[in-house]
């Protein structure tokens, strides 16, 4: 084994340092929000009545989106060429986006 993969191997594997942090806490708040409902079905019944029960793991969803969200651009911002933060924004914006719609959808359906 050459001496350059060696020192890549014991890199993959270091602690995660400085910068690198925010678009990997933007991608544990991305699994949380695309966990929300069974998240959401832990809790007991008496904490999640019926109108709460279906807007609960929404709006868990969308709490741990947008704050992925922020993580993800702090990270972007400092080091404009991670990968991990560019991807981490990318999916944390789609759940934004596709949450809010659901929240739309819900709001026109609870008012009829």
């Amino acid at each position: 084994m050459s001496a350059r993969r060696h020192d890549e191997l014991e890199d993959a594997y270091a602690p995660v340092e400085g910068p690198e942090i925010w678009p990997l806490l933007g991608l544990l708040f991305f699994a949380a929000s695309v966990l929300s409902k069974p998240l959401v079905s832990l809790l007991p019944r008496d904490l999640r009545p019926y109108p709460f029960g279906v807007l609960l793991p929404v709006a868990v969803s969308l709490v741990a989106a947008a704050t992925g969200l922020l993580c993800a651009w702090a990270g972007w911002r400092r080091s404009r060429t991670s990968a991990l933060a560019r991807i981490a924004l990318l999916t944390n914006g789609a759940v934004v986006a596709l949450t809010l719609l659901v929240t739309l959808a819900l709001a026109w359906i609870f008012r009829r």
